[in-house]
């Protein structure tokens, strides 16, 4: 026989399990928290960035591969400033190298004709410009001045006919306007002497002489005539017409003297 069993109920009694303690709970958290942040750290990527981060993504290039090298950018040629215009001179023998001496022209005859018993007054010789200067002592006191001027190319400053045309123009606008010591009968363009000219007659507004001017310019050159003399005959207009077309005459032969 056995032992007799107990007539009361052996009571059960239940003891749950007890938690980590603080410290070992906390590195356990520790170490869920890093496993879930490493797998998030894999695929996060394509979960929190939007498709165009991923495109990228997915094409970077592996460890082991080394990117192309991207081609060099290349600069754009800056653009390279025009040399200045330089002034070039006009085709051979289309200029004048030299000046005429001084009182050369007109020629003796046509002086004597046109200031009898005159004498040299004023001779002036320059690199660029001659003068001369007839004056008479007998009446009616008529007087030649012959100006020749030269726009060589050896000045550095442009186009020598150019230079030759702008001092032509200077000196018909000052006659347009007056030179204030004349006054003007007429002044008109010439056409058919030089590369253009003009004809000036006016009245000295101090000794009353009437005076024929004749402005030409030719090429790189410039001729100025001055043919003056009183008026005793007080026939002025023909004076003036006569004055004008010697001073035109002298201009012409001037023209011919330049080398």
């Amino acid at each position: 026989m056995g032992l007799p069993r107990s007539p009361e109920p052996f009571p059960r009694v239940y003891s749950p399990p007890e938690p980590p303690s603080e410290g070992r709970r906390s590195a356990l958290t520790g170490v869920l928290i890093a496993v879930v942040a490493l797998g998030l750290a894999s695929a996060g990527v394509f979960l929190f960035t939007g498709p165009g981060h991923r495109a990228q993504v997915a094409a970077a290039p592996s460890a082991g591969t080394s990117p192309a090298p991207s081609p060099s950018p290349v600069a754009s040629p800056s653009p390279v400033a025009s040399p200045a215009p330089t002034a070039r001179p006009p085709a051979s023998g289309r200029i004048f190298s030299r000046l005429p001496p001084p009182c050369s022209t007109p020629a003796q005859a046509t002086s004597a004709r046109l200031v009898p018993a005159g004498k040299i007054a004023e001779r002036f010789q320059g690199l660029t410009v001659s003068t001369c200067t007839y004056l008479s002592s007998t009446s009616p006191f008529p007087s030649l001045r012959v100006e020749t001027r030269l726009f060589p190319v050896s000045t550095g400053l442009g186009d020598p006919i150019q230079q030759a045309r702008d001092f032509f123009t200077a000196g018909f606008s000052q006659a347009q306007k007056g030179d204030g010591i004349t006054t003007t009968l007429s002044l008109q363009q010439e056409s058919g002497l030089g590369d253009q000219a003009y004809r000036w007659s006016k009245r000295d507004n101090g000794d009353k002489n009437l005076v024929g001017e004749v402005f030409v310019q030719v090429r790189n050159a410039t001729v100025v005539i001055d043919y003056s003399q009183d008026n005793p005959s007080g026939n002025a207009a023909a004076t003036q017409q006569r004055l004008l077309d010697e001073a035109t005459s002298v201009a012409r032969e001037a023209i011919t003297a330049f080398g």
